[in-house]
């Protein structure tokens, strides 16, 4: 549905590795997404839902974190796509059939903003990250 892509430099005093980054981003953003894990048959992807805590998630983002290592600084990408899920499905047949043309358009106005709530954590993981592996 939605494409999300957020880059960030971090520049650290020691060496940092693509294993230090992953660690690091995966404590981070488990704590911001439910359900987030790394594929194990490809280790740069990622899948997750969004915390919501009064409708249900009905994003779910499946995502690439790409790095570039050189010394003490890397760089990351973090690539995502959102899509519905089942409970989006759910969520609007309910919704519209008890509340008819207004459920439809409250089911819209969740998927957007959890979209955006999605892109708001990025950014918190990102300055996160910074702060955990960055520059004293």
């Amino acid at each position: 549905m939605a494409e999300i892509t957020l880059t960030k430099t971090i520049e650290s005093l020691q060496p940092i590795s693509d294993d230090i980054i992953k660690g690091a981003l995966k404590k981070i953003l488990s704590s911001k997404f439910g359900k987030f894990k790394f594929l194990k048959k490809a280790p740069n992807i990622f899948v997750c839902r969004v915390k919501t805590k009064l409708f249900n998630p009905i994003v779910s983002l499946k995502g690439d974190i790409q790095t570039q290592i050189q010394g003490s600084k890397a760089k990351v990408m973090i690539t995502a796509a959102t899509k519905t899920n089942g409970w989006f499905w759910f969520s609007l047949i309910c919704i519209a059939f008890f509340t008819f043309g207004i459920g439809i358009l409250v089911t819209i106005w969740m998927y957007h903003s959890q979209k955006n709530a999605s892109i708001e954590a990025f950014k918190q993981a990102f300055e996160q990250l910074e702060f955990e592996l960055g520059k004293i």
